[in-house]
């Protein structure tokens, strides 16, 4: 899928989270009460991604009906105490006092709103027009309407991943599926990718400046090399989120992508640099000079070039035509193979051109 939805907040609280955003998804979606809501951020650098991924998502009027819907269905259970909203009456500063789960009402419908107050869900509305909840009620509340906005278009993505695995049972999960969820498979993948490059500690800088690269460029190829990225994950994390995969399965999953991005890897910097090769002995890459191919081929490549075995045909000059052909023809076969690779991604990203190299297997 080429977009996530965000939930249970208005806003993405985990660097840890948007970093994979900017790495896999063309939008990082979020649910906010109305069309003109701003989310707030605690640094310039989230609020920056943010805006360059982040899109605002309001629930539309079919979304809430069938929020409704689905709310009507679910309460008409037996359900867990957990989920009932109790007022507090105990002293903030003790040990049980919880806070409540307050969500704003432009979220879902009236009709939705008065259904958990008969439930016994959702507690009187507040001053602050908030509708306060316990946490387990909050979000499964959440997860319901983030499983209606989303659809079949977006992955499900959260940054409360264990206070979720408690209220799973809540939401009628299946106690038997997944382990590991589709959005955690992705969480579990990207580290093991950037660690091909030994890139793990990548800053979120590096990506944001991917991200604008991305926006700027003409003919979307690093969009395409992202997709392509994705793709590639995309099987494994399937795998790894199969009802029936073991925790044995999982590691062996999980070691076995590892070994497959390694070899796309070497793979791909041994295509790149035969092409590059192949480029500098061509007859029409004719040097004047020495001190001329380490600019020419710097050009050419728009990085440095290893030239040991390179002939020169000295006192002939350079032809600006020839140079430009084979620097048209080097380009296209280098796209050619970038599109070949899962891993090209990462390699154009910058940062594997930063990073020290481990590709043995």
């Amino acid at each position: 899928m080429r977009s996530a939805l965000y939930y249970p907040h208005t806003n993405v609280r985990n660097e840890g989270l948007i970093k994979t955003a900017l790495l896999l998804w063309d939008r990082l979606e979020y649910i906010v009460p109305w069309p003109d809501f701003r989310a707030r951020y605690p640094n310039r650098r989230l609020a920056k991604a943010m805006d360059i991924i982040g899109a605002a998502h309001c629930p539309n009027d079919d979304e809430k009906q069938e929020m409704h819907l689905r709310l009507g269905q679910f309460l008409n259970r037996r359900l867990p105490p957990q989920l009932y909203f109790r007022r507090q009456r105990r002293n903030p500063d003790g040990p049980h006092f919880q806070e409540p789960y307050e969500m704003y009402p432009q979220k879902l419908l009236p009709d939705s709103w008065r259904l958990l107050q008969e439930a016994r869900i959702a507690g009187k509305r507040r001053d602050s027009s908030d509708y306060p909840l316990s946490e387990s009620g909050g979000l499964t509340v959440m997860f319901i309407l983030a499983d209606c906005c989303a659809g079949t278009t977006r992955s499900r993505v959260t940054d409360r991943g264990d206070a979720y695995a408690t209220v799973a049972g809540f939401i009628g999960n299946n106690p038997d599926g997944p382990k590991i969820t589709k959005a955690d498979a992705h969480g579990l993948l990207v580290p093991i990718s950037l660690n091909v490059i030994d890139a793990s500690n990548v800053g979120i800088d590096t990506l944001l400046k991917l991200r604008e690269r991305e926006e700027k460029e003409s003919g979307h190829t690093l969009r395409n090399l992202r997709h392509r990225y994705v793709d590639g994950l995309e099987t494994y994390a399937s795998r790894l989120a199969n009802e029936k995969a073991t925790k044995a399965d999982a590691r062996e999953i999980r070691r076995q992508f590892a070994d497959d991005m390694k070899a796309d890897f070497k793979d791909l910097r041994a295509e790149l640099g035969f092409a590059g090769k192949e480029a500098l002995l061509s007859s029409a890459f004719i040097a004047t000079v020495l001190a001329a191919v380490g600019s020419t081929a710097s050009w050419l490549f728009g990085a440095s070039v290893p030239l040991e075995g390179v002939v020169t045909a000295a006192g002939v000059p350079a032809r600006i035509g020839g140079i430009l052909g084979v620097r048209n023809k080097y380009l296209k076969e280098r796209r050619a193979i970038l599109k070949q690779h899962p891993m090209a991604y990462l390699y154009e990203a910058g940062v594997a051109r930063a990073a020290k190299h481990h590709t043995q297997s």
